[in-house]
């Protein structure tokens, strides 16, 4: 069963937090629900959900089971190698992926592709979406292609970047990005979370300050220069930067400077290596190093 690890509390509403000064980030929440929607009405008619394990826990706080059932979704699945189910022909003819860009789930995507196209009746014309999550890479496609899919499915980007856990605690939901950035030499997590605060800043407006410490930090702040002053010089990537569904405060094609945020402090993890090796002391801080915490919830078995 799953527990939250926090009690719930009430948010503040955009419009309240205006008054307040404070940011109401829940509503990235909604701008991401918004997106999700879209994505499921790209498939015409009932449809299938095959999601990630590790995108799973993140999706369920965007939206619940009635929004996507609303939207056509008949079954969720988990993606696991092997067939999709023993009986395909009680699949409805929609199917939509949602998985990290990783060479060996593209691997499983591909075989379910085709054993599903080689098991649908006569007259059943099957439709297949990808959703690669945060980002879409060349490296999924061309292994796509080599599996010989790639044609038989539509393949995009969700981004799903900063997920509103608490209305003053976001977070990524990238576990693996150390090992990537230190042991892989594999910088485009960098991208991804440029890019994430890219949209709160077409959202609350351009962060006066962005102070950071670290080699990593350092190249993070550079790419948000590049990409601000890239924003700045085409009034048509605003829309794209921030991301469809946005709130955004885009007049003219220019973002003002953010009456809600003063600055944005940036540190690389490598700058305090001994911090995460310490034993947490508070309650929540116990359950997280014994049970562990995923996306806001406790799994107890």
């Amino acid at each position: 069963m799953q527990s939250p690890a926090q009690g719930s509390s009430a948010y503040t509403t955009p419009a309240a937090a205006e008054n307040t000064g404070e940011p109401a980030l829940l509503q990235l929440k909604e701008i991401l629900r918004d997106e999700l929607i879209s994505v499921l009405d790209t498939v015409r008619g009932a449809k299938s959900l095959v999601l990630d394990k590790d995108l799973a826990g993140a999706l369920s706080i965007i939206v619940d089971f009635a929004v996507l059932k609303d939207h056509g979704v008949e079954k969720v699945f988990l993606l696991e190698a092997g067939p999709l189910t023993a009986d395909p022909s009680a699949l409805p003819t929609g199917v939509i992926y949602f998985t990290l860009p990783h060479v060996r789930k593209m691997k499983i995507v591909a075989e379910q592709v085709r054993q599903l196209s080689i098991s649908q009746g006569t007259g059943v014309q099957r439709e297949f979406s990808l959703q690669l999550v945060p980002r879409r890479t060349l490296l999924c496609e061309r292994v796509l292609e080599e599996e010989g899919v790639l044609g038989d499915i539509a393949v995009s980007e969700y981004r799903m970047d900063f997920i509103p856990l608490e209305n003053d605690l976001l977070s990524l939901e990238l576990p693996s990005t150390f090992k990537e950035l230190y042991l892989d030499g594999d910088f485009s997590s960098i991208q991804c979370v440029a890019r994430a605060i890219m949209r709160l800043q077409g959202i609350y407006g351009f962060f006066p300050r962005i102070v950071g410490k670290g080699d990593y930090a350092g190249i993070l702040a550079d790419s948000l220069a590049r990409m601000r002053a890239e924003m700045l010089s085409s009034t048509s990537t605003v829309k794209g930067a921030i991301g469809s569904g946005s709130r955004g405060i885009a007049q003219g094609g220019v973002l003002a400077m953010s009456s809600v945020f003063d600055s944005v402090v940036i540190i690389d993890r490598a700058v305090d290596l001994v911090t995460p090796l310490l034993t947490q002391l508070t309650y929540e801080g116990l359950i997280s190093e014994v049970f562990g915490i995923a996306n806001g919830y406790v799994t107890l078995s």
